[in-house]
């Protein structure tokens, strides 16, 4: 998900449902031991999905490829911007005010 780091990849169980926004972009990996279709969905779950995509998973030659490091997970690199801030100390707060209209009483064009 956008805006979501993952601080170990790759998950260690499968995911078959996402949400996301319209800026939202999504990578994911998908390993098939058969052929078959793997279809993409755009809607809600059991309410109204409409089938936008799908992947043809044929026959083909298979490779030690993995995602996994030595059969484990592993902690991608952060770029300097997105250092991880969990067991920091706060030096100071913020109040931020939000609203369809304004930000902190500042009205803004949308």
């Amino acid at each position: 998900h956008d805006g979501v780091w993952r601080n170990k990849v790759p998950a260690l169980e499968s995911k078959h449902v996402y949400s996301l926004t319209g800026s939202s972009r999504l990578d994911v990996a998908i390993r098939c031991s058969t052929e078959g279709q793997v279809p993409v969905y755009l809607g809600t779950v059991g309410v109204e999905m409409q089938r936008i995509a799908s992947f043809a998973v044929t026959a083909g030659a298979t490779t030690a490829a993995t995602p996994f490091v030595n059969g484990g997970q592993w902690t991608p690199p952060r770029p300097p911007y997105l250092q991880d801030l969990r067991s920091e100390t706060a030096t100071g707060t913020y109040e931020v005010s939000m609203n369809g209209h304004s930000v902190n009483g500042v009205a803004w064009d949308h």
